[in-house]
């Protein structure tokens, strides 16, 4: 399993606490050792790492340095690669097309958005062609939503709650040629949402490739990256461990 990790966005939504969120600190660790933290458990051995930022950040925030730190504190010791891009890539698909050059494999992928604590169920076991998308309950404008039929993922659509089936944020893809090819046709499409292209709606070229996409289940799920979710999230550390 490849785990990719896009973190190449401005973060607008906490500007205040910081230029680069996934360094600013939420109950005493960096954001992104949060996203980390909830995943490490689930990373094998033969496990490897993508994150993808872009040159601005890298130059001013010393990225690489950062994420050997913190996969250091996670006892994360899985190989890692960082890929930069030139600017800030329209949206998360956008980012993750930049590491292309390492998607060109038939070992299987997760893209997860590192905005987050969650803990969900993974599905390795898939078809090249297939995926697999943890889900919760949700009601959010905000959020990509799948309708469900036979058990299967039949159609994911990006901030328009279609269903109660909200997209945790993870994407599983059975090999990393079959998301390049889905973020391909997203990004070939020319239709971005408010001037970008997510990773959900990618999914749908596997579907309408005839692979298939099953729903796993979120069993936890903090937004970290507002500062409603942030100071929830921050209350329960507190009241639960003290931080």
């Amino acid at each position: 399993m490849i785990w990719i990790l896009p973190i190449a966005g401005l973060g607008k939504r906490t500007l205040n606490r910081g230029r680069f969120k996934p360094l600013i600190i939420v109950s005493g660790k960096p954001l992104l050792q949060w996203a980390l933290h909830g995943i490490r458990h689930e990373i094998q051995k033969e496990d490897s790492l993508i994150f993808i930022t872009t040159k601005a950040f890298e130059n001013e925030f010393y990225v690489k340095k950062a994420i050997e730190g913190i996969l250091s504190k996670e006892v994360i010791m899985n190989k890692y690669r960082v890929f930069l891009a030139p600017d800030t890539p329209p949206g998360p698909a956008a980012s993750v097309y930049t590491a292309k050059d390492a998607l060109m494999t038939k070992d299987p992928c997760t893209v997860i958005n590192c905005d987050q604590y969650i803990i969900f169920d993974i599905k390795r076991e898939l078809d090249e062609k297939g995926g697999y998308l943890p889900l919760y309950f949700g009601l959010s404008p905000s959020s990509s939503y799948a309708i469900i039929e036979g058990g299967r993922v039949k159609r994911i659509v990006e901030k328009d709650p279609v269903s109660h089936y909200a997209s945790s944020g993870v994407y599983g893809f059975g090999s990393g040629e079959w998301l390049l090819r889905a973020l391909e046709w997203q990004l070939d499409s020319g239709k971005p949402l408010n001037g970008e292209y997510f990773v959900g709606p990618a999914m749908n070229y596997l579907i309408d490739s005839g692979g298939i996409v099953y729903p796993t289940t979120t069993f936890a799920k903090f937004d970290l990256g507002n500062e409603n979710g942030i100071q929830r999230f921050s209350t329960l550390m507190n009241e639960t461990v003290g931080v």
